[in-house]
Formats: structure tokens, sequence, C-alpha cells
């Protein structure tokens, strides 16, 4: 049996849990709650790692996702730049581990993407945004809007029987336009961000949760207290600013979606994931949203993506328990 040390780093929050995993690896189970760490709060991922131990220790497998690139066993914070380099070595020596190939550090992204071998087998879980007619073996991709924009991509590996998550960085990739409203946008978002010294504008910059005020600020008149995403939501019904700005965030994200059916040929499906996602769940399961999706690319190549279908992951600790999952594909040989 094994005992697993999943860790999910994001750039806002730190979430660490325990998973058993049969000796045959086909039962993953949570042992006890997960506990949330917020970032700002430490000085870096061994800090929090010790607080953790203090409840828990002893583990044989360790797998932690991080907001990061990860470099021979190195990891970097992308949106935490103030956090020491996290390495597999310092991790195995905190926790008294002595086969350092058991700890592994995975990109966000693919450890989110691990999630769904195991969460497509809980009914409820994923829910159908657009049914189109998926492809057993076809490319997947995941797409997490958060402290900042994941992007991932799942190849499948006829060897190891499962759709293998590879790291991307789509998310810095610039933001393209297809109307003068989304012109407009841009032109003011280049104003924006030159103050803090970028030259353009990319996806992340506005399909995230850092995108929600300055899309409003962009919109709204000038000198106008600008909300928060979550007070977005509070006050559309009163502010119709708010509501263009969450309007305007789901015609993007739909973009985005085709954009990345398009680049990955996903015809495996296309996978929303996070709070931000489901918390714009009945605006993804409108018009609004599949209009964007199905409108995008050259009309003459739309057909590649007229299959293609969009879930929405509706559990939330899809780093958690992808981190876990992986730690069962290593183990087992898979990864």
């Amino acid at each position: 049996m094994l005992k697993i040390l999943a860790g999910d780093i994001g750039g806002t929050n730190t979430r660490l849990g325990i998973f058993t995993a049969s000796d045959d690896r086909q039962t993953l189970t949570e042992s006890g709650e997960a506990v949330d760490y917020k970032n700002k709060d430490y000085g870096g991922f061994e800090e929090i790692l010790g607080d953790y131990l203090k409840r828990e220790s002893s583990f044989t497998d360790v797998c932690v996702g991080v907001a990061g690139v990860i470099l021979d066993g190195a990891a970097r914070m992308t949106n935490l730049e103030r956090w020491p380099t996290i390495t597999c070595l310092n991790i195995a020596k905190r926790l008294d581990l002595s086969d350092v190939s058991r700890v592994n550090l995975i990109n966000d992204m693919p450890a989110h993407a691990a999630s769904l071998e195991r969460l497509e087998k809980i009914p409820g879980q994923i829910v159908s945004i657009r049914q189109g007619k998926p492809a057993p073996h076809g490319s997947k991709t995941l797409i997490m809007p958060g402290t900042g924009l994941g992007t991932g991509l799942m190849i499948y590996d006829k060897f190891a029987d499962l759709h293998r998550p590879i790291p991307t960085e789509g998310g810095h990739l610039d933001l393209s336009s297809r109307d003068p409203q989304i012109d407009a946008l841009i032109v003011k978002m280049r104003a924006l961000v030159s103050k803090k010294g970028e030259d353009r504008v990319t996806r992340e910059m506005v399909v995230s949760g850092q995108g929600f005020p300055r899309i409003y600020e962009v919109l709204a008149p000038t000198n106008t207290t600008v909300p928060d995403g979550e007070t977005l939501h509070k006050i559309e019904s009163s502010d119709p600013i708010a509501k263009q700005t969450l309007d305007l965030f789901t015609r993007l994200l739909g973009e985005l979606c085709a954009n990345s059916a398009f680049a990955y040929l996903a015809r495996g499906g296309v996978y929303l994931a996070g709070g931000i996602a489901n918390s714009l769940k009945p605006r993804l399961q409108s018009r609004l949203f599949l209009d964007a999706f199905e409108q995008s690319g050259p009309q003459n190549l739309r057909g590649l993506i007229a299959d293609v279908p969009v879930y929405l992951v509706q559990n939330t600790r899809t780093g958690l328990i992808g981190a876990a999952n992986y730690a069962t594909w290593v183990a087992s040989g898979k990864a």
C-alpha cells in the first residue's frame, strides 16, 4: 500500500492532503481532510511542509503540483517570485525519505489533468457543457482560469492505456482579437499593463482572476471604483458594467477553449476546471459561451472542432487528486 503526500501549490494557496493507494493501484482513497495554507503567510514551501508535519508524517511517496516551470527536479513559482526554489531533494530530506525518486514535482496543469482519470469514473464530478462526439483516444485539453491561466494537454498513451498530461504555458500567448470590442479592450489593456513594464497583452492578463478588474476598469468611466471578481457576481443585477465584464470574460473564455481545441486537435474534449469556471456555470451553458466557441477559427475549418465536446469539472480539488494519482503512475512505472 502507498501512503502519498499530495500537494497543490498555486499562486495564492497551497493545499496538502494524504491519500492511500491499494497494491494494485486501482483504489485511491483520501485519508482525513486536506489542509489549506495562504502562501502570503509563509516564506516558502518548506515552511508550510514543516507546519504540516506536525499533523502527519511517514510517507512512502510524494507528488506536488506547482504553478511554475519544473526543471531538473526544481521548481520556481511563476506568480510567487519571493519564494525560494522548491526541490525534490530538499523535500526528501525534510520528510526523511532515502529514495528521492519517490518525490515528484510536476507542473500544476499535469497534476490537475491527472485527476480526470479518477473523476470521470465518479458520477456528478464532470458535467457536459457541449455534447459533441468525443473520440475515446483523441487528445484532450484542460483550461483553468485562476490566479493565472493554466492550460494543459493530454495525449493518449496506448502502452500505459492512459491520457498522459503534457505541461504547456499557453496562458502566456498573446491575446488575439476578432471584433471591435476586443480590439478596444486590447488597446486599453496595453496602456494599463505598460505601467508595469509589459509591452503586450497575454491571455493570462485577461482570462484569469486578474482579468475581471482589468476588464471592468477598461469598460467603466474614469475614476470608477473597481470591484474584485467575487463582487462582480453579487452586483451584476444592479451594475451594468459588472454584467458586461462577466459576459465579455465568458466570450473570451469560449474563444480560448476553441483556440485550444484547434491547437491540440482536442477531439477527446475540452475540460474547464477551477473555482472561476464553476462560478460561470450558467453562462457556460448559455449561447454566450457556446457561440463564442462555435464561431471561432476560419469558417472553412470549423468542421475540425464541430464534434469536440466541452466539459466542466465540478470537483475543485483536481490538483490534489491528480497529484496523488500521478504518484500511483510513478509507482506503477507508467509516469
